[in-house]
């Protein structure tokens, strides 16, 4: 599943997809689990996946994540640009996963 053809989002939005299968026994469990955050939180950008905890919640774990795929200049983001910027890119790695 390709993501991007610059590199460094390529990167993120892998991790971003290991971070949200990782933890179910099967690729039907994971599937299962995002249809039910999507359809209880349909509003949010990432259906809420980030705040309870099944991606990375920490702002120091999220600015460590986006420094090890390449961006450097993520140091300046503010935490709440840093937040929207992680949810935005979870939700959009959620609906690309239900797509396929």
């Amino acid at each position: 599943m390709e993501f991007s053809k610059n590199a460094k989002l390529e990167k993120a939005l892998k991790g971003i997809k290991e971070q949200i299968t990782s933890g179910y026994d099967s690729e039907e469990e994971t599937i299962s689990e995002i249809r039910r955050y999507k359809k209880e939180f349909p509003h949010e950008t990432d259906y809420n996946f980030v705040q309870y905890g099944n991606a990375l919640i920490y702002y120091d774990d999220i600015y460590e994540f986006y420094k090890a795929c390449g961006y450097e200049s993520v140091a300046k983001f503010s935490t709440e640009k840093l937040w929207n910027t992680y949810k935005n890119q979870v939700g959009y790695v959620i609906r690309h996963i239900l797509e396929s």
